[in-house]
């Protein structure tokens, strides 16, 4: 077991190609993003460039989110920043799909107010999204509008108090 603790939040394409070198001097065959949005992105786009330089074909990808917002473990989206020019860039691919998510509520208590606020209204934003996209559906309505039912019901809890297991449970499933 390796660890790759660089990550910061918005991650640079820097931090990428650092990441794939961290990834190919470990040898690694499964990688576990434990983190917020950026952590699981920054892991989403270093395996998918593993894969694309022909390192590794296949390499598992296990993600653990420690805020509830992005959605980033259950989604084939990722963002990178090019801070030099200033632009953020989506990555869009089947390949950046987690192979395994896992929701524990019991990481998020530790989360301080201000995150949980913050995050919490990515939910309820990624949520409107969704519900607006010109490729929604009934499926995918009805998904955003529970998604928009727990957010308005526990986020208050959540951010009144970090410790409310079911509060943060139920944000950390409006999330996802």
């Amino acid at each position: 077991v390796k660890i790759f603790g660089e990550i910061k939040p918005d991650p640079p394409i820097e931090l990428i190609a650092s990441g794939l070198g961290f990834l190919v001097d470990a040898k690694a065959d499964c990688v576990v993003a434990l983190g917020g949005g950026s952590s699981i992105d920054a892991a989403k786009a270093t395996i998918l460039m593993a894969k694309r330089s022909g390192f590794k074909d296949q390499i598992k990808l296990i993600a653990i989110p420690t805020t509830s917002g992005t959605g980033s473990e259950v989604t084939s989206f990722a963002v990178i920043t090019d801070k030099a020019k200033g632009i953020k860039y989506p990555l869009v691919d089947d390949e950046l799909l987690p192979d395994t998510a896992i929701l524990d509520p019991e990481l998020v208590v530790s989360a301080p107010p201000r995150i949980t606020a913050d995050t919490g209204f990515d939910v309820i934003t990624h949520a409107l999204e969704a519900y607006i996209s010109t490729a929604a559906n009934d499926y995918s309505d009805a998904l955003a509008e529970k998604s928009l039912q727990l957010a308005f019901e526990y986020l208050p809890r959540a951010y009144a108090n970090g410790a409310d297991i079911e509060a943060r449970d139920k944000m950390h499933t409006a999330s996802c």
